[in-house]
């Protein structure tokens, strides 16, 4: 990979000056894999394949600056900046094949001319996505204690059509810095006294693929070929609808509001920053389902949905020194309330993330994104829940494949019977607050510095107990608790159902909150010791400087969740669901930095 840029800066004059950037990346990529046939589980890659592929990809930017800055009477300080920008990213080609069933797993027959089957080819074009901006900012501020400053952006974008291409963008923040009126000089264990607040509006578009606007049509063997002239003499090409185009889509707003408040006290040892923001999102980009009838070509983005975000951010950081002892501590601390207002007329939901039992999470309408849905498992059923028949018993709704030792799922509208109709939110992976602490100590040439991180009141989506904790999901290793903590007659008070065979709706089919986990953590992320010889000792043997260090990264997880890793990824309309993924990997690294 290739990067690249270079510039220009021009003073025309001294208070005014010209800046012109030009930068790019290249890169080109060539790769196989070989995919072995297996025995060993219970669900077997039959016979071996082997694919390889090739590719380039490249982006270029193009900056163009003017900027002035000037001072009058000592009181009154502008910076204005007025520029353009054009850039250009998703340049490129790509190209692959697959082919399976070898004759042998030997490396040196590893080509695709040796496999018997073509089982995909494909050759692609990258859509390349072009933005254009023009934007102006302007600074004022008066004896460094009323400070307004205001921004307007042009931005135009190729995903949209010519009609909606282009959107406006203003935004704007005032400051007052208290600390600097007459008022406050007898204010002494105050430094920094600052109260800010600001308004803007930004657009967006990285949820739009770059084609959204065209109908595209597209074909293959085994979608749009047909033999048309009889059994083995051929079928002829046909094409079909590959993508819906929406040529009305436009830019989402984020319309966003924030107050803040910056302060210092104790000779500025003691620093508090603080921020509250309300963020709206209107016209949000969403690609809804649509109805098998519209069939299989991708739906388009389209400007029906909106949401909103609220929270506050909160940073406290000491710093002080002791003779040869220095200590700081950085504290971080930060919450966020989600909200979907609208999805489309006529939907107020729509569920993410597939299984083999269906989706997770539910996107609904007064509700955050990716919460999860399901039954509210409210035990088990025990034996006196039925009666000698093996009919339920008087005040049990009925529930379909109810039996001893089974899940009994909570009866949300209260009519007696367990039903789709039952199905609630049960957990939500976003979590109250997160947080983040940074220490750093110094004593003469010794450091240390630590990193914790840790979130607070989200919940994990553990799927992995669908393989482990039911025998008919996968015959394949099961868990510690399936094997001597599940229900039996004799120990009544289990939370995993019992050991059987049977898949039914009350055991393995359903989404539950038994998957349920507090995924909570504290995580100490980086830890280093160091040590720096002394400049006069190194300048005795010729040497600038020289450090040595040793540094921990992911040294412990404090967490209640059973699973290998509470630190989880996802998209943003299904996220917090732990698929198996990897822990997180401990590393040990010894340093040395040498200044010559």
């Amino acid at each position: 990979r290739f990067i690249g840029s270079a510039y220009i800066d021009v003073k025309i004059i001294q208070s005014l000056h010209f800046r012109s950037t030009l930068g790019g990346t290249f890169q080109n990529g060539y790769w196989t894999n070989w995919n072995s046939a297996t025995y060993e589980s219970a669900e077997n890659t039959a016979t071996p394949s082997f694919s390889e592929g090739a590719y380039y990809n490249a982006d270029w930017v193009f900056t163009n600056m003017l900027t002035w800055e000037e001072t009058f009477n000592e009181q009154h300080h502008i910076l204005a900046v007025g520029g353009y920008e054009a850039q250009e990213y998703g340049i490129g080609r790509n190209v692959s094949g697959v082919r399976n069933t070898y004759f042998s797993d030997a490396v040196d027959f590893r080509t695709l001319n040796n496999g018997a089957n073509i089982q995909n080819t494909n050759s692609s074009a990258n859509t390349p996505v072009s933005l254009t901006s023009w934007f102006l900012r302007a600074d004022y501020g008066f004896r460094d204690k009323y400070l307004l400053s205001a921004t307007v952006r042009r931005d135009g974008s190729s995903v949209f059509g010519a009609d909606n291409r282009f959107g406006v963008f203003p935004s704007g923040t005032a400051g007052w810095r208290i600390s600097g009126e007459d008022f406050m000089s007898g204010v002494n264990f105050l430094t920094e006294l600052k109260i800010r607040g600001g308004y803007g509006v930004m657009g967006g578009q990285l949820a739009v693929n770059p084609s959204n606007q065209f109908f595209l049509f597209g074909g293959g063997p085994g979608s749009s070929f047909y033999d048309l002239n009889g059994v083995g003499s051929g079928s002829l090409q046909g094409f079909r609808p590959t993508r819906i185009g929406n040529p009305d889509a436009k830019w989402e707003n984020n319309v966003t509001s924030n107050i803040g408040i910056d302060a210092s006290f104790v000779e500025g040892k003691v620093e508090l920053i603080f921020d509250w923001y309300n963020k709206s999102t209107n016209d949000l980009l969403y690609t809804p389902e649509l109805p098998g009838t519209a069939g299989a070509a991708s739906p388009p983005a389209v400007n029906i949905a909106s949401m909103k975000n609220t929270g506050f951010d909160i940073q406290v950081v000491y710093q002080d020194q002791w003779g040869d002892f220095g200590f700081n501590a950085n504290l971080t601390f930060t919450t966020y309330n989600n909200e979907i207002t609208k999805i489309a007329d006529g939907v107020d939901f729509f569920d993410s993330g597939s299984s083999r039992i269906g989706a997770f999470s539910r996107n609904a309408v007064g509700h955050s994104m990716s919460e999860f849905y399901g039954y509210d498992v409210q035990g088990l059923f025990q034996e006196n829940d039925f009666n000698g028949d093996g009919t339920q018993a008087s005040g049990v709704p009925t529930q379909d494949g109810a039996e001893a030792g089974f899940f009994r799922f909570k009866d949300i509208d209260s009519n007696d019977v367990i039903d789709p109709d039952d199905r609630t939110f049960i957990g939500s992976p976003i979590p109250d607050f997160s947080y983040g602490l940074n220490l750093s100590l110094s004593w003469k040439g010794i450091d240390l510095t630590a990193f914790f991180y840790g979130t607070q009141g989200n919940d994990i989506y553990n799927w992995n107990k669908w393989w482990v904790d039911f025998w008919p999901s996968f015959q394949g290793q099961k868990s510690q608790g399936l094997l001597n903590d599940s229900w039996t007659p004799s120990n009544t008070g289990a939370t995993i159902p019992k050991a059987s065979n049977t898949s039914s709706f009350s055991t393995n089919t359903q989404s539950s909150s038994y998957y349920i986990e507090d995924g909570s953590y504290t995580r100490l992320k980086n830890l280093q010791l160091g040590y720096s010889f002394s400049q006069s000792m190194m300048s005795s043997i010729g040497l600038r400087s020289l450090r040595v260090y040793i540094q921990g990264i992911n040294l412990f997880t404090a967490t209640k969740y059973s699973g290998l890793d509470p630190e989880l990824g996802g998209s943003d309309l299904n996220f917090g669901v732990d698929r198996g993924n990897y822990p997180t990997v401990k590393q040990f690294i010894f340093g040395l930095n040498v200044g010559f």
